[in-house]
């Protein structure tokens, strides 16, 4: 359970990120403008309800019970719906294997819903109503974060999806490394072009410091070149003694000196910036030439290596077909599976096979029920693997009666309610 742990607070990030529109409509209409107790609360939730992978199964529902008691005392109750919300949801991922806790409608619905909550934001703004700037814009970090786990989500997915059904293997480790470091590049270019207007602000006001402080440092310097000891009012001397000044006024060698020294200093602060820029220019264009050499390096891998090794994840036919079995899956009208108490015990243990295959569907068809069981691949590992392949095998293979115990130790072994 505790290798588990980190693969769920991932998943309790992506989650937090998700579902922070929730206590954020919440509590601009219902609390008071605390962006920061917002952010503390489903942090919290998230948190807690990552921590359910440590508790024993029959013991998760009272768990995260005592989690939304506990949350309720400590929080505002209008976080109540967020935290029902992201409990139930942890609670939904804790038994999944690790890095398939989210489906893919739950990505495709978080994503509606900040776009819904983003055009309620603009409203809201457009309407000059309190707290809605500050609002907004904790809204749009939320979403920009979890676009950022989204794309990262689909890149693995795409990987996993395409290679793993025609190779039964996991893509090299150089391929996913390589497409990761691809998608955060993405994510940055996709940050910078929505942001551009505040970082043309930031830039504008660094340079504005920067002239300030060059104009700072040669007024200093230029202090340094005057005249030290200007006579004031004939002191130390007489006023007609010969090669006097005037009070107030500087020698003619010490302007001149001043000019000079102005000119150095402005002529070498430009062969500085301009050596600068040109520097910054040949290590911009290195990394330009990186970056093309490891797009050309990732299209060879995915496209030369298609058949032993790798596959383009740009295939638009598997694109279509995931679309076609997503949306088999989402139908609305489809037929009714039979309850459990309506199957028989052969019934019985082939949906829990069924049912622990559609919960690893990192399995490739290549492998045995008798091989998944006995190398507990699809169950845990103090379960009997040689007791549930032979219930499976009779059920699945042969006339042999199967008896209600081999039917309740698959059900066991898939967590489903009797």
């Amino acid at each position: 359970m505790i290798k588990r742990l980190p693969a769920k607070l991932y998943a309790a990030l992506c989650l937090w990120a998700a579902l922070f529109p929730v206590y954020a409509v919440a509590g601009f209409y219902l609390a008071e403008h605390n962006h920061a107790l917002w952010l503390a609360s489903g942090a919290a939730a998230a948190l807690l309800g990552a921590l359910t992978v440590l508790v024993k199964g029959k013991w998760r529902i009272p768990w995260a019970l005592a989690a939304a008691v506990g949350l309720a005392l400590a929080f505002p109750l209008a976080m109540i719906p967020g935290h029902l919300v992201t409990l139930g949801l942890m609670l939904y991922a804790t038994p999944r294997v690790p890095g398939e806790e989210w489906p893919q409608p739950h990505w495709l619905g978080a994503l509606v819903l900040g776009l819904v909550v983003q055009i309620w934001a603009f409203f809201q703004t457009q309407g000059d109503v309190a707290g809605a700037t500050e609002t907004a814009r904790w809204l749009k970090i939320a979403f920009a974060v979890f676009v950022g786990f989204f794309v990262i989500n689909l890149n693995r997915v795409s990987l996993m999806d395409g290679i793993t059904r025609h190779t039964h293997e996991k893509p090299p480790r150089t391929v996913r490394v390589r497409n990761l470091w691809l998608s955060l590049l993405s994510l940055a270019l996709l940050y910078i072009a929505a942001s551009w207007q505040t970082l043309a602000a930031w830039v504008s006001r660094a340079l504005s410091a920067a002239a300030r402080f060059v104009g700072a440092v040669l007024a200093w310097i230029s202090h340094w070149f005057r005249l030290a000891d200007v006579r004031e009012g004939g002191a130390g001397g007489g006023g007609g003694e010969m090669g006097a000044l005037p009070p107030g006024e500087s020698a003619p060698f010490w302007d001149i000196l001043e000019v000079i020294a102005r000119a150095v200093t402005i002529a070498a602060l430009v062969v500085l910036i301009l050596y600068l820029l040109y520097r910054a220019g040949k290590r911009f264009r290195w990394v330009l030439a990186w970056i093309r050499n490891k797009l050309r390096s990732t299209a060879s891998a995915l496209g030369e290596n298609y058949v032993s090794r790798t596959e383009s994840i740009f295939n638009w036919e598997e694109v279509a077909d995931s679309a076609a079995q997503r949306l088999r899956r989402m139908r609305m009208f489809r037929k009714r599976q039979p309850r459990w108490e309506e199957l028989d015990d052969r019934q019985r243990v082939r949906r829990g096979y069924k049912t622990l295959l559609e919960k690893h569907p990192d399995v490739p068809p290549s492998v045995t029920a008798r091989q998944a069981l006995t190398r507990h691949v699809v169950i845990a590992k103090d379960a009997d693997g040689e007791a549930l392949a032979d219930a499976y095998d009779a059920a699945r293979y042969s006339d042999q009666p199967v008896s209600p115990e081999q039917a309740e130790a698959m059900r066991k072994a898939a967590h489903l309610r009797g």
